[in-house]
């Protein structure tokens, strides 16, 4: 069901670890990807900004999650929500999507019916329409059933792109909810033994309305980022290195689920690392953090939405978060896989 983090980085062949997004993904797109394509360290995000007096935010996703239903949602839900969040955490609303099929001979057209219904679904929550698309049959035994890729397309509505560039110190950081719930869920499916799916559904939502909901306010976040995989810790560890200041993390105000506690107890896993599908990450002035939480919390997704720490000066370069009776431990980008095929 899990596998640990590599005590050493492959040479020669990717491994599952590379799938994580944490610091494996991050050298495999540093190495091999961005000098193939020329990209510069700025333009490495999940969504990218292009047009001149309309701007347009463009981003693609791949969607390989195990099993394909799971409580909370599905691969065509996952595949809607995980493709228009990435438009609205630049700032975008989503308007088009495009959606590549890759089925496994002998799926059934009911799954087929089913996953189309959700996506349909969960496309029109987030405002999107479905425009295009492509289908790709493999044999039987090697595609698992049913992989989904899928293109966004969304209009900006920002006066700026939210960054890690744009991060100073003083700004507070705000999580929308409570972490963890869509890796648990996933968990509970791979171990019967386990024994508490049934409390435990995937928190896969679209995000942009609640992002819309603060830009309407004139709330403005200087970044945003979704926390799928590697988590809450590994974007603070992203923002870090990024911005070459200090994330600070009270660990204590990081809301969490009882039973997503108590399962990652029995697992052993650090919740902090756990991957969301509807949860995000933002930093704002001091002075508009009451608004924020207040917006957000209106919310049936935020509303445990909480102040988690600050971007200072100390630590540069660094996400440390601190713990009850005053200790700290350092946050890092995730350097294996916890839970593969996640999304």
């Amino acid at each position: 069901m899990t596998s640990c983090p590599l005590p050493f980085e492959p040479k020669d062949t990717v491994t599952m670890a590379h799938g994580a997004g944490g610091r494996h993904t991050f050298r495999l797109i540093q190495n091999i990807f961005a000098p193939a394509f020329h990209l510069s360290s700025s333009q490495l995000s999940d969504s990218a900004i292009v047009g001149d007096e309309e701007k347009w935010a463009i981003s693609t996703d791949a969607h390989v999650v195990s099993p394909l239903f799971f409580p909370g949602g599905d691969i065509g839900t996952l595949a809607a929500n995980g493709t228009c969040n990435d438009l609205a955490m630049v700032g975008a609303e989503p308007k088009w999507l495009a959606v590549s099929w890759i089925l496994e001979e002998g799926i059934t057209f009911d799954t087929l019916n089913r996953i189309s219904q959700s996506l349909a679904a969960a496309a029109a929550q987030n405002g999107a329409t479905i425009i295009a698309g492509d289908t790709k049959v493999v044999p039987k035994g090697k595609g698992d059933g049913l992989y989904l890729s899928s293109a966004g397309f969304g209009l900006h509505r920002m006066p700026f792109i939210p960054s890690p560039s744009r991060l100073k110190p003083g700004l507070e950081l705000i999580i929308s909810g409570d972490i963890g719930r869509h890796a648990i869920a996933i968990a509970s499916l791979r171990d019967n033994s386990i024994g508490f799916s049934a409390e435990i559904a995937s928190d896969c939502c679209p995000l942009w309305p609640l992002v819309a909901a603060l830009l309407n306010n004139s709330l403005y976040p200087a970044a945003m980022r979704d926390c799928t995989r590697g988590g809450l810790a590994t974007v603070l560890a992203e923002w870090a290195e990024e911005s070459n200041l200090g994330m600070e993390l009270e660990e204590e105000a990081v809301p969490l689920l009882e039973p997503v506690r108590a399962a990652c107890d029995l697992l052993g896993f650090d919740p902090l690392y756990l991957a969301c599908e509807g949860r995000f990450l933002l930093a704002i002035e001091k002075e508009k953090v009451e608004d924020t939480l207040n917006l957000l919390r209106q919310f049936p997704d935020g509303k445990m939405a909480a102040r988690i720490g600050r971007v200072t000066n100390a630590n540069p370069g660094r996400a440390v978060a601190r713990q009850p009776y005053g200790t700290e431990r350092i946050l890092d980008r995730l350097s294996g896989e916890i839970l593969p095929r996640i999304c």
